[in-house]
């Protein structure tokens, strides 16, 4: 009966070291962010209510990748580098849930017929926030392909580190 208990204790013990290495290493990530978007010495009180909002969310959420993707784009809104989610960038009509999309990280989402990126309905969710009806992974690549546009092709240093740890 102990061994059971000491499992779950180590079990617990193990998971609260795991999502404590996660929040510190998405902080390192975020601050970098910031450091790198933002003008020297730049002040913004919507900045420091957006990072500290996610602080106080990432407390209470378990499953991060949303929570920071809509982190990323809130804060590209802020800065200037907002993505278009209203009307596809060639033919300027607004997106429709039924049609194709390919994202071009510096312009936006244009129709596409074939390989394409993103549903309509993606695009609509990510412009209202639904998240978790779109794919974690095309989030990532939207606002990670955003993220190196503006920062002129240069990854984050602590995202390098974090991905040679996990090899």
């Amino acid at each position: 009966m102990w061994h059971k208990n000491l499992i779950v204790k180590l079990l617990l013990a193990f998971t609260f070291v795991y999502l404590f290495v996660m929040f510190v290493f998405l902080g390192v990530v975020l601050d970098e962010l910031m450091i790198k978007l933002l003008p020297k010495d730049a002040a913004n009180e919507d900045l420091f209510n957006l990072y500290s909002n996610f602080i106080e969310a990432s407390v209470k959420e378990v499953d991060m990748r949303f929570l920071l993707r809509s982190f990323e784009l809130d804060l590209l809104d802020m800065l200037g580098y907002g993505i278009n989610f209203q009307t596809d960038i060639d033919a300027h009509e607004p997106i429709e849930a039924a049609l194709d999309y390919i994202f071009i990280a510096e312009r936006g989402f244009k129709t596409s017929n074939k390989d394409s990126d993103f549903s309509g309905q993606d695009i609509i969710d990510i412009r209202n926030r639904n998240l978790v009806n779109v794919s974690s992974n095309k989030l990532k690549q939207l606002t990670q392909a955003t993220i190196m546009f503006c920062l002129e092709g240069k990854d984050l240093n602590s995202r390098q580190i974090f991905r040679r740890l996990q090899k």
